[in-house]
């Protein structure tokens, strides 16, 4: 995944629970468990190939303007740390060059798969759709 910065073929994205920082996620957490997916920061070949496949590395590369997009992370979320979207989330901020929205959402008492309610389900699907809505104009 790169940055999402191409408007005439994505309006808006949101991403939930995502994995942004290929290079330094497999240092914390559970984040060993993604070296056997992503590769290992020991072998170059696949630490090159972990800087330009990740999306964190993407944005700080890039001045851009990217679709409005919102990250949502768990705020109890073991598998992918809320780093991620943090992280991202800033760098995309950062390099944004134009008026598009780059929001952060952290859903309380969630992670993957722990503590999603049907009730917070329902409220986390509303603000995506609520921003779509907002973004798309519908």
């Amino acid at each position: 995944m790169v940055p999402l910065r191409y408007g005439d073929v994505f309006a808006v994205a949101t991403i939930d629970y995502p994995v942004l920082d290929l290079v330094r996620g497999p240092l914390y957490g559970n984040g060993a468990l993604m070296i056997e997916e992503y590769g290992s920061l020991d072998v170059p070949e696949e630490a090159r190939a972990m800087i330009e496949q990740s999306p964190y590395h993407q944005a700080l590369d890039t001045s851009s303007c990217f679709v409005p997009t919102l990250v949502l992370v768990g705020e109890n979320d073991q598998t992918v740390l809320t780093f991620h979207g943090y992280k991202y989330t800033a760098a995309m901020q950062r390099a944004q060059q134009c008026k598009n929205p780059v929001l952060l959402k952290m859903m309380r008492d969630t992670g993957h798969n722990y503590g999603l309610t049907p009730e917070r389900f329902a409220k986390n699907a509303g603000a995506q759709i609520a921003f779509l809505k907002k973004v798309l104009d519908f």
